[in-house]
C-alpha cells in the first residue's frame, strides 16, 4: 500500500501503527471499514494491537492480537469481501493466478499477466 493510505489508517486508527500493509491500494477501503467496525473493541485495557495485514493466496489476511471473538467474526467478513475486491483499484474482481494468486478486476489481470 502506497504511504499516503498507510498514514491515513495509521493517523485514524492509532491500533495500526507498528505494521506494515503488505497488499495494494484496492484493499484500502475493506481495512479502513473494518478497522472502524472493530475500533469499539480496542481499549488500553485489553491493549488491542493489528499484528500483520497482508495478501495471502490472493485474500486479505489481518491478524491481531489479543483474540477477541467478536473481532475475529468482523474480520471473516472483511476477508470474503477481499476476494470479490480488485486489490489493485477496489472494483468488482476475480481470483487470478495458477502459482501466485491475486484478485483483479479485468484490466489489472491484463496488465499482470503482461
Amino acid at each position: 500500500m502506497n504511504r499516503l493510505n498507510d498514514g491515513i489508517l495509521y493517523e485514524k486508527y492509532p491500533f495500526t501503527d507498528s505494521i506494515y500493509f503488505e497488499c495494494d491500494d484496492g484493499w484500502f477501503r475493506i481495512l479502513d471499514n473494518l478497522f472502524n467496525e472493530i475500533s469499539p473493541y480496542t481499549t488500553e485495557d485489553n491493549e488491542f494491537i493489528v499484528l500483520q495485514v497482508k495478501e495471502k493466496y490472493g485474500q486479505l489476511r489481518v491478524y491481531v492480537s489479543p483474540y477477541i471473538q467478536e473481532v475475529e467474526d468482523i474480520i471473516d467478513v472483511y476477508e470474503k469481501i477481499s476476494l470479490g475486491t480488485c486489490e489493485a483499484c477496489g472494483i468488482e474482481g476475480k481470483l487470478v493466478g495458477k502459482n501466485h494468486f491475486k484478485v483483479l478486476c479485468k484490466e489489472h489481470e491484463t496488465q499482470w499477466k503482461l
